[in-house]
């Protein structure tokens, strides 16, 4: 039997990605007929690293790395930290605040952009591996997305107890703080302004329904549950009525086997073993402000001071930016906090890191670590538990009351503000320092670590990621079972036999993905340009605005203004407007113009073009698109020769044809911008000579100019014998109706030297014919049409200027004729 390909997608942030690791870590070591890959952001590559390091098999875990920001750089980023936490439910205005504006942004921190490109490149790893199942992170919700679009089957791995997050279990399950949690929560989901712009984004990607809430596991009606809910708690300590979905696993605290501090950490693990420490983490996000900064420290050094055998390790990231007066900023610890922590003695009694130096089950079970505080989350409660070590909980947010009152009800530990009428408010620091004397009591504080230890032994023996493991090694076998199970809307694989026959549909899937995450910039916005552009920005597969760039910024602007809400943002410079893009479109009049751009784009130091495909809608030689195309292939780009045919009408309509040269998987990349959105038809010239069409492109040109002057003169001779240009006209109508038929009319009306902007300027032509006669003399060969029609251009040029239009070449016959250059 083949191997199977499952995929781990995950945050990575430490609290989530270590559970999901933890998992990969147990497949590495026992399935080998799986072969692991994991997604997730490139801060986590040395985890990955270290994690193939430690397996026991010699099948190594494949890392896909995501692009743009992770969670945590998303909400430094765009603003999105949890400011003043502290008192986030100390009156109603202060809750509502926080479920619709704090809670939205810290949990799916990133822009719609960001967040629709993370599911497109999620769904092309998906599409392009063909995974058997996918174990989610409940956090990455562009990831569950994609696992509920494609009804793809995956194992979902929540941050959070089952209470918050199965809707079915009905109200009497529910108690009052929980309905209005649940309220709180619809509120923050429906009228968070950041959740509504990436409703927005998701809506023009053509996602339905509800972004998923990363707190709330269970789908909502209609949308795919997953196979598993792999819960990191145990029933023993967050018992669950039943009934109960059998889908829902309780797996106990999901860890990474624990390396002993004392290998890993020597130094911290020497400072733990001086005294009973008590270990305060409310959380890596958590930002302390100046007031709660001095508050916790004031209470921490009066614990010191009345325990004089025990020491802190407190994890405390101060707030980054001042909001408001008295803050610390720029992520400064205060000063009144720095001298409170001088007085306590020995002064090596109190640790204070900004990001905890090992893994907090690690420090728990040292046997070191007297009491964990924490602010409710689930999987320091779990932690705590499985250490049988008193806990306190000090509750920030409305949901975190949930353990706080469950270690109460336990008895192995302290719930501040449960107890008090009317809990909630401000978290203030004579709570902590009420709270930490109460577990360091000696009797009641005994008493809380035996009910703790008798807790801990009533636990399984077994690891939850050994739970989970198991639960999820079976799924290979999953498609023998349900047969009628599809993969996604379009695929169904029934058994492990035919997957291979599923597989070629996933190359059609993994383009649809592909093509949707391709950001253009079009450069260039002239008659062809502004049409060509329209259609790519209003009808391409492209979920993100087009980039536009016109020498001109006021037209490009007013260009821009005339499209669709999101559907184009302008650049002021070149180097800007290509950074970010992946295809970029060129649409300029000649080669000087052309080349400029070229040599601004090479010459830019901190532009890397790899990997980019550079599209030239131009009309240049050919010797022009091959020195272009060495010159861009030298700097990783690739270069693409895709002149087109049509009139500016034609390209408004989306009617041009064009003509692609240049390697053929750049060709298949742009092919989706192209026919049914500029195009109604292509011609592609696969190869390495990117001038075949180019040369195309002029001949034909010349094609056209010729034909336009013969129609000029046919015209001419019917008025002057008497046969009339209305007849002639209607015979060119009946006879070549089309883009022909159109010049004749534009000449017998008048338009030709009427037209304020020419739709076809005589320099532009003479350009193509003088490429032409160029081409022609290095095949030893005169065009003598050529020269005909040049020589009446010229005169357009004379009579018009540069404002001249091709079409006015009638003109130039009537006057050779003895008649007046208009008519």
């Amino acid at each position: 039997m083949p191997p199977f390909n499952i995929l781990i997608v995950t945050n990575s942030e430490p609290d989530q990605a270590n559970q999901t690791l933890a998992i990969a870590h147990e497949f590495l070591a026992h399935s080998h007929n799986i072969r692991v890959h994991i997604a997730s952001f490139a801060e986590l590559a040395p985890s990955i690293k270290q994690l193939n390091h430690d397996r026991t098999t010699h099948h190594e875990a494949t890392f896909h790395s995501l692009p743009g920001p992770s969670k945590r750089e998303a909400s430094d980023k765009n603003g999105f930290s949890q400011q003043n936490a502290f008192h986030a439910h100390s009156s109603f205005m202060g809750i509502l605040r926080t479920y619709t504006q704090l809670l939205p942004q810290s949990r799916i921190p990133w822009t719609g952009p960001e967040y629709v490109t993370l599911y497109n490149h999620i769904g092309i790893i998906v599409a392009d591996i063909f995974p058997l199942v996918i174990v989610i992170d409940a956090t990455l919700a562009p990831g569950v997305d994609v696992c509920r679009t494609l009804k793809w089957r995956h194992v979902l791995i929540p941050p959070a107890t089952l209470i918050f997050m199965d809707y079915s279990l009905g109200p009497r399950f529910l108690s009052l703080k929980n309905l209005t949690l649940g309220l709180l929560l619809h509120l923050g989901t429906t009228h968070s302004p950041h959740l509504q712009q990436i409703q927005t984004a998701r809506r023009a990607r053509g996602l339905t329904g509800l972004i998923p809430d990363p707190q709330a596991s269970f789908p909502q009606p209609r949308d795919e549950r997953p196979l598993l809910l792999l819960l990191p708690t145990h029933r023993t300590y967050d018992p669950i009525p039943t009934p109960i979905s059998a889908g829902v696993i309780h797996c106990g605290p999901i860890t990474l086997p624990l390396r002993p501090i004392g290998k890993t950490h020597p130094d911290l693990a020497l400072w733990l073993r001086q005294r009973p420490t008590v270990l305060i983490t409310l959380g890596p996000d958590t930002r302390y402000p100046a007031r709660e900064q001095i508050a916790f420290a004031t209470a921490i050094t009066a614990v010191l001071a009345a325990k004089p055998l025990v020491q802190v390790l407190w994890l405390m990231k101060p707030e980054p930016t001042s909001f408001e007066v008295g803050c610390c900023s720029d992520g400064l610890m205060d000063a009144k906090v720095l001298r409170l922590k001088a007085k306590v003695s020995p002064r090596n009694r109190l640790r204070i890191y900004a990001r905890l130096p090992a893994e907090t089950l690690a420090m728990l079970a040292s046997g070191n670590v007297g009491c964990v505080v924490h602010r409710g989350e689930a999987r320091v409660f779990g932690e705590g538990v499985r250490a049988g070590i008193p806990q306190i909980v000090l509750p920030m947010y409305l949901a975190d009351y949930e353990y706080a009152q469950r270690v109460e009800d336990l008895g192995i530990g302290v719930g501040v503000g449960v107890r008090r009428k009317g809990a909630g408010g401000r978290v203030t620091g004579e709570q902590v320092e009420k709270a930490m004397l109460q577990v360091l009591d000696e009797e009641a504080g005994e008493n809380m670590r035996e009910r703790a230890e008798a807790l801990a032994v009533r636990l399984l023996r077994k690891d939850g990621r050994v739970v989970a493991h198991e639960r999820d090694a079976r799924l290979p076998d999953l498609p023998r079972n349900l047969n009628a199970r599809p993969l996604h809307p379009t695929t169904s694989c029934p058994s492990s036999t035919t997957i291979p026959v599923c597989i070629a549909s996933a190359s059609s899937l993994s383009s649809t993905f592909k093509m949707a995450n391709e950001r253009i910039a079009w450069i260039g916005l002239g008659n062809i340009g502004r049409g060509m552009s329209r259609n790519i920005a209003t009808k391409g597969p492209q979920t993100s605005p087009i980039t536009l760039y016109n020498r001109t910024t006021a037209r490009a602007e007013s260009f821009a203004a005339t499209l669709p809400a999101n559907r184009a943002t302008v650049a002021t410079a070149l180097p800007a407007a290509v950074s970010a893009a992946t295809i970029i479109f060129i649409c300029v009049g000649d080669d000087p113009a052309l080349d400029a751009i070229i040599t601004t784009l090479t010459s830019a130091p901190d532009l890397d073009l790899t990997s980019k495909i550079l599209v030239d809608c131009s009309t240049v030689h050919p010797d022009t698109s091959r020195r272009i195309a060495s010159t861009l292939t030298e700097r990783g780009a690739s270069f693409l020769a895709c002149p087109v045919f049509g009139a500016p009408a034609a390209a408004d309509a989306g009617q041009l044809v064009v003509v692609p040269a240049g390697p053929q998987e750049a060709i298949a990349r742009i092919a989706p911008f192209l026919e049914g959105v500029v195009a109604k038809a292509v011609v592609p010239m696969p190869g390495a000579d990117v001038g075949r069409a180019t040369t195309l492109k002029v001949l034909g040109n010349t094609f056209i100019l010729n034909t336009v002057e013969s129609l000029a003169e046919g015209l001419v001779a019917a008025e002057k014998s008497g046969l009339g240009a209305g007849v002639y006209q209607e015979f060119i109508h009946r006879m070549f109706p089309g883009p022909f038929a159109a010049y004749a009319d534009r000449m017998v009306t008048g338009d030709y030297f009427k037209r304020e902007e020419p739709l076809f300027a005589v320099d532009l032509a003479r350009k193509d014919l003088r490429h032409a006669g160029s081409l022609a003399a290095a095949a030893g060969m005169r065009l003598r049409s050529v020269e005909v029609t040049d020589g009446y251009l010229q005169e357009v040029k004379r009579e018009k200027g540069e404002k001249g239009d091709i079409a006015a070449v009638y003109g130039a016959v009537r006057k050779e004729a003895g008649l007046g250059f208009d008519n």
